[in-house]
């Protein structure tokens, strides 16, 4: 399986902890002010980690296309 944040990170000559990073840094933005979508991603903490985004945006796809 491809990983995306690999092929993100080597496309624009970055590491992968820096698209991580990136990525983190868009995600505590939009909670600061949290729409509904937002604060519907289920997550452990105050803010979800990039792989619990990543989980329910590909779960919500999924269920959507059935």
């Amino acid at each position: 399986m491809i990983d995306p944040f690999k092929r993100t990170a080597k496309i624009y000559g970055v590491s992968k902890k820096e698209v991580m990073d990136e990525i983190y840094k868009a995600i505590a933005a939009a909670y600061e002010n949290p729409n509904s979508f937002a604060k519907s991603v289920p997550k452990e903490g105050e803010i979800p980690t990039v792989d619990e985004v990543f989980d329910f945006i590909i779960e919500t796809c999924i269920n959507s296309s059935l």
